[in-house]
């Protein structure tokens, strides 16, 4: 997959909207895909509301650590 920046809500800035690299996408790990994504210099995971067409980027408790 070739990244890509997108928009999405940031947890720790209580659901502002910042834009995001998207880095990786992970179908097989729930019922609903999981994006890695990298905001502010920090990698995350982030999960796509189809019903407001927005990501969700969880980088409070969802860090992934290297």
């Amino acid at each position: 997959m070739t990244p890509y920046k997108a928009d999405a809500h940031i947890h720790s800035l209580n659901g502002e909207i910042k834009e995001v690299n998207v880095l990786a996408i992970d179908t097989e790990s729930e019922s609903c895909p999981v994006y890695t994504v990298e905001y502010n210099g920090v990698k995350c995971k982030a999960r796509f509301n189809p019903f407001v067409c927005m990501l969700y980027a969880d980088d409070k408790y969802e860090i992934i650590k290297e």
